[in-house]
């Protein structure tokens, strides 16, 4: 019995969580620098907040998009909000990334897990390994971040894998890939086109299965009995998308128009990049020596690397791969192998996705300047995948993989008694483990590498600290200094000023943390300042935190002060909710 339970479902945790031991090391690391969320991340722990409020968002993070439609545009719908909402209530900033680390080690465990059920042991241990492997290429924060294009990369995986086995027929799995599609879709506009591409493929495979289970009319009882159970699932998962998008559909037809807006810029894209640069990303996806593989010397270099030539040997070596998937599903089809033919069929479609990416981004600022270096980091998940599926197709099409579990029982048969057994399963843990542990004790040296925003921490600690100073229940004008030191520290006081009761307005705040936010919109009854010139910005304000940021060299300080509005000027009370 032990043997058969450590060679089941403990054997899958322990790989499981040897490929997620970058994101667990990652998360240590962020906890030991004590992780604020600094700039953008600030913004998405306000609105989080604000989920359990009565002006929960309908929509999710500030897009650029609206550079394009000339409207305000956001994210298609706030399922990252909702992730997030427990932990912007309690415990944070600490709980953001353990809320981060345990949901991406889930998405982790998942696609390993679910690795096995399509070919097992073996292509769960190479799953787990690649999945190490491919953490390499990954940030530091990225592990942990609550930033909308990092958040969306694990369940990407895992959303591959879930769709990669629907189309193989687990219908049972359609509610979670409606919950994990409808989060990539909201979380960032650049996981939109692999999320469709891979809930296309999944929907499409377990809709031709079922077609082809119809139309062979086996006998009248049992059949019946498992279409039933069928659309029960389908029930399941319909839902669980009307949960996820009933906020993004009240917010279209209210008249704010959301949804609208993205369509709108995806159809308007002006001056893009064009089919050269898709191609470049494709081969950097899926050539040698691909981006899941190669250490970037900085995260957003791939807009750089789109640009110039992958070279020969990368164009070719992603040439041969694409075309052994085209030959190997042409394979599979004659042999009936449906797992073979859908996994395939999904990593080129992954592929074509990494290509819409890169070809659609306009080549104007700010999307080729800012957003390139992000919105492909997802080709990092579809570099591993199709690397991954191409391997097995020519294990499984090649049948050296049956003649590996051939030897495998083989070998269980020579050993044979339980004792013998028991130690031949621990050893087939070891050695399945191995790999991966081995990749991701590699991977956590990267992994362990300081946050790169790690040195403005200690300063924000100082300032939290400080923060009570100002009234609880009160609207405040929070007045930062709009520069590179002080400008990302701001959504940051906002977000913990919120937790103590104080709303936070800022000039232009309708943006990216919605019109409760506005200072034009809303009186206050005093004015929080940060500044670093050492000098007092009015005549009875009252220092509450000093703090130190070492930046380029030098120590900058950085002081919050406090002051009423000035007589005549005063606005009534406004308690915040």
């Amino acid at each position: 019995m032990r043997a058969r339970v450590l060679s089941g479902p403990v054997l899958t945790l322990v790989l499981g969580a040897c490929a997620a031991l970058p994101v667990i090391v990652a998360a240590v690391r962020a906890l030991h620098e004590g992780w604020q969320p600094v700039a953008d991340r600030g913004i998405i722990a306000t609105r989080s907040y604000d989920v359990l409020s009565s002006h929960m968002p309908l929509v999710g993070q500030y897009s650029f998009a609206g550079s394009v439609t000339g409207k305000l545009t956001y994210s298609f719908g706030p399922m990252l909000y909702w992730l997030l909402a427990p932990a912007a209530r309690y415990g944070a900033p600490a709980s953001f990334v353990l809320t981060m680390a345990a949901f991406n080690t889930g998405s982790v465990v998942c696609a390993v897990a679910l690795a096995r059920r399509r070919g097992g042991l073996w292509l769960a241990a190479l799953a787990a390994a690649a999945i190490g492997l491919m953490c390499r290429s990954l940030a530091a924060n990225n592990f942990y971040d609550i930033w909308n294009p990092s958040a969306g990369l694990f369940p990407l995986l895992a959303l591959a894998f879930v769709c990669w086995s629907l189309a193989c027929g687990e219908y049972r799995l359609l509610p979670l890939a409606a919950l994990l599609a409808s989060f990539e879709l909201q979380c960032e506009d650049a996981f939109v086109p692999p999320a469709l591409a891979a809930l296309a493929i999944g929907l499409g495979g377990a809709s031709l299965g079922w077609l082809r289970r119809r139309g062979k009319r086996p006998g009248p009882q049992q059949p019946r009995a498992r279409s039933r159970g069928r659309w029960v699932w389908v029930a399941a998962a319909l839902a669980v998308a009307l949960l996820c998008w009933t906020p993004p559909l009240v917010d279209q037809v209210s008249g704010r128009g959301n949804i609208g807006h993205v369509l709108a810029a995806a159809g308007e894209r002006p001056s893009p990049l064009g089919p050269t640069v898709g191609v470049r990303a494709v081969v950097h996806t899926v050539g040698a020596t691909p981006w899941w593989l190669t250490r970037p010397s900085n995260p957003f270099v791939r807009k750089s690397d789109v640009r110039r030539s992958a070279g020969a040997t990368a164009s070719i070596s992603a040439a041969l791969i694409l075309g052994w998937l085209l030959l190997a599903i042409a394979l599979a089809v004659r042999r009936s192998r449906t797992d073979v033919v859908a996994g395939a069929t999904l990593a080129l479609a992954l592929c074509a996705a990494v290509f819409s990416i890169a070809d659609a981004t306009p080549s104007t600022p700010p999307f080729l300047a800012e957003t390139l270096g992000y919105t492909l980091w997802s080709a990092t998940t579809v570099g591993m995948f199709t690397w991954l599926v191409a391997l097995w197709a020519l294990l499984v099409l090649s049948g050296l993989g049956a003649r590996l579990c051939r030897a495998g029982e083989s070998l269980r048969d020579r050993l044979g008694g339980g004792a013998a057994r028991r130690w031949r399963s621990l050893a087939l843990a070891a050695l399945a483990a191995l790999a991966p542990a081995a990749a991701g004790g590699g991977v956590g040296a990267a992994a362990g590498e300081p946050d790169e925003h790690a040195f403005e921490f200690a300063a924000l600690r100082e300032i939290n600290a400080r923060l009570g100073a100002v009234p609880r229940g009160h609207s405040v004008f929070l007045n930062a200094k709009l520069d590179g030191l002080i400008t990302p520290l701001r959504p940051e006081i906002t977000y913990e000023l919120r937790r103590r009761g104080v709303r936070a307005l800022g000039v232009g705040a309708y943006r990216r943390t919605g019109h409760w936010y506005e200072r034009s919109e809303h009186p206050y009854d005093y004015i929080v300042w940060v500044y670093d010139n050492r000098r007092l910005p009015v005549r009875d304000a009252r220092v509450i935190a000093v703090a130190h940021i070492p930046k380029d060299g030098r120590q900058h300080t950085v002081e919050v002060a406090i002051s009423p509005v000035r007589p005549g000027a005063r606005a009534p009370r406004r308690r915040a909710a």
